[in-house]
């Protein structure tokens, strides 16, 4: 790998880090923002109605992420062609967007969206929120078709720094503006307005960035075949289908709860999570900055560059998320009831199951981002479809608590990771299983025991230094045995 390739990821990973530290700030400093200016019963409201937003959003994303991939890969083989396909999908995008926004003005209206959200009626009348969730849903929307779509053009010309950077500041803005429309409003409607307009003026603002940094493009909407992009579309059904049913492991979740469990947990079971979502939202920051080199590896057939891009990704992301879980073990209690302004219980088995089950996910998203990055639409749903299905399944048969729901999350990674794992196995020829094979199990055992790390801390008053100590051994094995030549290379290329 050339020094030209570190240096751009080295500066991705620096604008991802900032971008992922304002990210963890927003969760943390939100919650008691919302439980003390908004109360309870209105979070939860919030919760819900974010959580069908993000379904609906579901519906245009599987085919945003198969075109950008079909873009950056056509890019280095065929630069006009990857423009026309760029402009088509931008028509056709178009025109999704206008359907989708019609089928949101039906969702939204105050007889339809009770049904969806199991919100009562009288909440939804007396909140507006089937006002808030069409604002929301219609500014996500229109964001979605630029971050979706145009954001993706910074890959093939190599510039994705800037969008790291934009993120970043974005990242800071949009969190300011939530917290002064918090503190002035103190109502859900009021903050909907607030942030449409605010993300309204960031697409503008936006668009103007990506038109400087990948002129090639612009204009966007010139050329292209609406009709033709319809064949895309259609290639990007398994991927769009995936994507919908997997957000059911997000956003679905927050429904089934409200269902299984009633809204009242809602708030407790989403602020819970916040904590493993602020981990497992690094892991992108680390691996989604890797991708175009590692399409570019594939294509060229370097599959030992390739490998040693996927392990550095592995590592780096496991050794971030293991290390923060184990040290926030022993306090997370103390601190999850100061956080919360003592208005929540902590629930220290749903806790431990969903540390489990980020550490897992973060394991399982190495590989599945190369599946996805390479248009596998149909191993990338089956992979979704068996995690969704033990994700909704188990808890029928079991107790109807949180740690159910822990339960049911866990094991849904630990099959979809499986599955992954022989789908990404079955990319390289097979002299290189062996080498495959090392890298997933020595790389594996220090996350393993990270789980295990933070179950004895939690549960068996595991000391705290032991436990680092057996980890960084184990990690420090993994390195020795795995990746010794690529930490050299890297020094080298200095």
């Amino acid at each position: 790998m050339s020094a030209s390739f570190y240096s751009r990821v080295v500066k991705s990973y620096f604008w991802t880090l900032f971008a992922y530290v304002i990210r963890f700030a927003r969760q943390f400093i939100l919650v008691p923002l919302f439980l003390k200016y908004i109360g309870e019963k209105q979070y939860s409201f919030w919760f819900i109605v974010i959580a069908a937003i993000g379904i609906v959003m579901t519906l245009n994303h599987g085919y945003f992420q198969y075109v950008s991939n079909k873009v950056n890969l056509d890019f280095r083989i065929d630069k006009n062609k990857a423009i026309r396909d760029f402009r088509s999908a931008f028509r056709f995008s178009i025109v999704q967007l206008i359907v989708l926004l019609f089928i949101i003005l039906i969702l939204s209206t105050k007889y339809i969206f009770p049904l969806l959200s199991k919100i009562d009626f009288k909440d939804v009348v007396e909140y507006k929120l089937n006002f808030v969730f069409f604002l929301l849903a219609f500014s996500s929307l229109c964001f979605s078709l630029f971050s979706g779509l145009l954001a993706k053009l910074y890959e093939p010309v190599h510039k994705e720094n800037f969008l790291y950077r934009f993120n970043f500041i974005y990242g800071i803005a949009d969190l300011i503006v939530l917290i002064l429309s918090i503190l002035i409003f103190k109502d859900l409607f009021s903050i909907a307005v607030t942030v449409t307009v605010f993300r309204l003026i960031v697409l503008y603002l936006f668009s103007v960035n990506v038109k400087l940094n990948a002129p090639d493009f612009y204009p966007w909407w010139k050329e292209g075949s609406i009709k033709e992009e319809l064949i895309n579309f259609k290639k990007s059904l398994f991927l769009l289908f995936s994507n919908f049913i997997e957000r059911f492991q997000h956003d679905g979740l927050v429904l089934y709860v409200s269902h299984f469990l009633g809204e009242s947990v809602v708030v407790l079971f989403s602020t819970t999570k916040i904590i493993g979502n602020s981990a497992t939202g690094g892991v992108a920051s680390i691996i989604n900055p890797t991708l175009p080199e590692t399409q570019a590896n594939f294509a060229q057939k370097k599959l030992k560059k390739a490998l040693d891009i996927i392990f550095i990704n592995i590592n780096i992301s496991s050794f971030v998320i293991s290390s923060f879980f184990i040290f926030l073990s022993p306090y997370v209690e103390e601190l999850f009831i100061i956080w919360t302004k003592h208005k929540l219980n902590f629930d220290s088995g749903f806790y431990y199951y969903m540390v489990a089950t980020a550490i897992l996910f973060n394991f399982g998203y190495n590989f599945l981002s190369i599946i996805r990055a390479f248009n596998y639409t149909k191993k990338t749903f089956i992979i979704v479809v068996v995690k969704v299905s033990l994700l909704f399944l188990i808890p029928l048969f079991l107790k109807r608590d949180l740690e159910t729901i822990g339960i049911s999350m866990m094991y849904s990674e630990i099959g979809g990771l499986l599955i992954a794992l022989l789908f990404f196995i079955s990319l390289f020829p097979v002299r290189y299983l062996n080498k495959i094979l090392k890298l997933l199990i020595l790389s594996f055992i220090p996350s393993l025991f990270a789980i295990y790390a933070v179950y004895s801390i939690l549960f068996s008053e595991g000391n705290l230094i032991v436990m680092v100590l057996i980890y960084l051994v184990l990690f420090a094995i993994n390195i020795f045995f795995n990746g010794k030549s690529i930490v050299v290379n890297l020094i080298k290329s200095k």
